[in-house]
């Protein structure tokens, strides 16, 4: 005999096709008495002993899908509440440690940076193996999940790359830029939305094309090459070296005119 553990309510059964559907529930049992012979394997149909007599007794009955265990008499460890809660809280802990350093690894791989604040973790399943084995132990299963908002740096310097040409010239590009994300956030994860402040400075330049400034400057004079730069708002200033000293106007030879860009 074994008996239920606690009260349970079995669903009523469904009629398919003018067929009737059997319903089923899952519940725990113990066995009635101490003793390793209740270790029974597997049993396919386990009967009812209040419904012998009725109809009920042959169409209400309960399975096995695995063997009976635990059964003995005689001293064995037992594991005490404050063990289980030892054993949950270092589960919890080692779970966690291993589930966010995953997390961050993946977001360090794909150059994501995490937004403070977001993280979240949850415990989705907890079951507790009391039975021990022979050196006293017991186990803890655990599943858990965990999450963390994340964005690309890159993706915020484009949109602020994007925000400033609108009020300058758009030939202007992104020389260096400094960003920091200070103040409040607002996490909504009903509406999976992250507000967060973004103070971002940066300098723009207009980029001179080397190889087009070289041709530009062929078998230019030294005073015409100097007008020219001059007249070329994108060139803040310039350093011009003539080499050897009697020469004083620029070669037609692209290959003997050096342009470095600072």
């Amino acid at each position: 005999i074994f008996r239920l553990t606690g009260r349970i309510v079995v669903p009523g059964a469904k009629i398919e096709g003018g067929k009737i559907i059997a319903s089923s529930i899952d519940a725990a049992v113990i066995a009635d008495k101490a003793g390793e012979a209740y270790n029974i394997d597997p049993a396919s149909k386990l009967t009812i002993p209040g419904f012998q007599g009725t109809d009920k007794y042959t169409k209400f009955y309960g399975s096995s899908q695995n063997p009976m265990a635990g059964g003995f008499i005689g001293n064995a460890s037992y594991p005490t509440d404050s063990d289980i809660k030892l054993a949950k809280a270092d589960a919890e802990s080692k779970i966690q440690t291993a589930i966010e350093g995953y997390l961050y690894a993946q977001i360090a791989s794909e150059n994501f940076k995490p937004i403070d604040g977001t993280k979240q973790f949850n415990i989705t399943r907890e079951v507790v193996n009391k039975d021990t084995d022979s050196s006293g132990n017991f186990s803890v299963y655990i599943e858990a999940e965990a999450s963390i908002q994340a964005f690309k740096e890159s993706s915020v310097v484009d949109l602020m790359t994007q925000l400033a040409h609108q009020v300058i010239d758009p030939d202007f590009a992104l020389k260096d830029y400094k960003i920091d994300y200070t103040g409040n956030i607002t996490n909504d994860t009903k509406n999976k939305l992250v507000a967060m402040p973004v103070s971002f400075a940066g300098n723009f330049w207009k980029p001179v094309n080397g190889d087009n400034f070289r041709g530009k400057i062929l078998s230019k004079s030294q005073s015409d090459l100097k007008a020219f730069i001059f007249s070329t708002p994108s060139i803040e200033k310039a350093d011009i070296s003539f080499w050897p000293f009697w020469v004083n106007s620029v070669p037609s030879d692209p290959k003997q005119v050096k342009v470095i860009v600072e």
